[in-house]
């Protein structure tokens, strides 16, 4: 009877052991009578994400037509004049084959991330902008509500929604044209303010996390280091996204994004980006190729600060500061399991690579919400995994996909606690 008894015993710690990894908990009832998030430890508002929230309109189209419009394939340009780029906006809402979908590099990522996550997951994710009292404006609202991710939105009179024009050539990468509405007009009161639900949504998250495309104008650029700091001082984590190449060409933008980089606990951009961060840094260095890029970024952020850069179908890189002179870094290629590929392979080719980035970033911060403390750099695999699917999901869909129905069936990837 004792061996019974010490067989079975065995099997129910090796059964505790599989459902741990699962991402079950034991407890009273079953399943200790909390929902799968909560076993995560995951709740609603954990993220919060400031950007600039716009309609997209978009096109497939050509290089040459692109070329023709004066802009480049794969770019966003920030020296257009106003005129000029509402001309070529009303040019592209007048295809008969336009697209209209949610966007804006924070709100994408909010929808990625709550789609990673799963059904049960509500309004984990917090977004926060700018909009106009227009259609455009209910447009985004509604879309949130149906992503379910919990919209902050500054409301601004008489301002017109930010909108943008995106061209996607056959090739996939796309060229996107923004027209400035009412997101320039976020102030920092409505983040500061006890009065404003994003003043406590912000005290609520654990990871807070701002786009470089605030730093654009210097009220903006105020909210994300508000973020930087509230982060600090109450011992969460600031995240922030290079955003654009295109950024570090103007020198106040690119002050102001340099100075939020020590503050930062988590570093998202492509390589393109890294580069142009290097350049910055490091003017006189005689190679500026990407690994050296990624290396640079981390030797400024804070101890245990991470730098994710994306590259395209090569592998994503990332690098850790552990401490005060010591950086590791690590190579995770682009590769999807047996079901993801088939998955991905389902849903079609490549069309639009708009959004891939924020995508990544979605679905690597639902994968990293589980842990208390940020893991180390080598145990980073599931979460980068994570990333990468939501990416390859993204690329396959012209828009703001995350609220179709189609997508909203995929497979997620597994999200559990798995790592030391």
């Amino acid at each position: 009877m004792a061996k019974i008894l010490t067989r079975v015993g065995a099997i129910g710690g090796i059964i505790r052991l599989w459902r741990a990894k699962a991402g079950y908990c034991e407890g009273p009832g079953e399943n200790g009578g909390r929902s799968r998030e909560e076993r995560r430890g995951i709740r609603a508002g954990m993220v919060f994400l400031a950007g600039n929230p716009m309609v997209d309109t978009s096109i497939a189209t050509t290089n040459d037509y692109i070329r023709h419009l004066g802009l480049e394939e794969g770019l966003e340009p920030h020296d257009l004049s106003t005129s000029r780029r509402v001309e070529i906006f009303e040019e592209v809402s007048q295809n008969s084959l336009a697209e209209i979908s949610p966007g804006g590099s924070a709100l994408n990522t909010a929808m990625a991330l709550q789609w990673t996550l799963g059904k049960d997951s509500d309004k984990v994710s917090c977004c926060t902008g700018a909009i106009g009292d227009d259609d455009a404006g209910r447009l985004l609202t509604q879309a949130c509500e149906k992503a379910r991710v919990n919209a902050i939105f500054q409301i601004v009179p008489n301002v017109l929604t930010g909108r943008s024009a995106v061209l996607v050539p056959k090739s996939g990468d796309r060229c996107i044209v923004t027209v400035r509405g009412a997101y320039r007009h976020l102030r920092p009161s409505f983040v500061k303010s006890p009065s404003s639900p994003a003043y406590h949504a912000i005290r609520n998250a654990e990871i807070l996390y701002a786009t470089s495309f605030l730093t654009s104008t210097e009220a903006r650029y105020r909210v994300a280091d508000h973020l930087a700091n509230v982060a600090k001082d109450r011992g969460k984590v600031f995240a922030l996204n290079l955003s654009s190449k295109g950024l570090f060409e103007v020198p106040e933008y690119k002050r102001r994004i340099l100075s939020l980089l020590p503050k930062a606990g988590l570093v998202f951009g492509n390589a393109s980006e890294a580069q142009a961060i290097s350049r910055s840094l490091y003017p006189n260095a005689e190679t500026h190729d990407v690994e050296s890029a990624v290396y640079r970024i981390a030797g400024v952020l804070p101890k245990r600060g991470s730098v994710i850069i994306t590259n395209g179908r090569d592998p994503t890189i990332i690098a850790q500061r552990v401490e005060e002179k010591t950086i590791v870094s690590k190579k995770f290629p682009v590769t999807f399991s047996k079901n993801h590929n088939k998955a991905l392979r389902d849903l079609g080719p490549v069309v639009d690579t708009n959004g891939a980035g924020d995508a990544f970033v979605g679905g690597f911060l639902a994968a990293l919400l589980p842990y208390p403390q940020r893991p180390d750099i080598h145990s980073l695999k599931s979460v980068v995994d994570a990333g990468h699917y939501a990416a390859g999901i993204a690329v396959r869909c012209r828009g703001n996909i995350w609220v179709r129905q189609r997508v909203i069936n995929m497979e997620r990837p597994r999200i559990c606690r798995d790592i030391n």
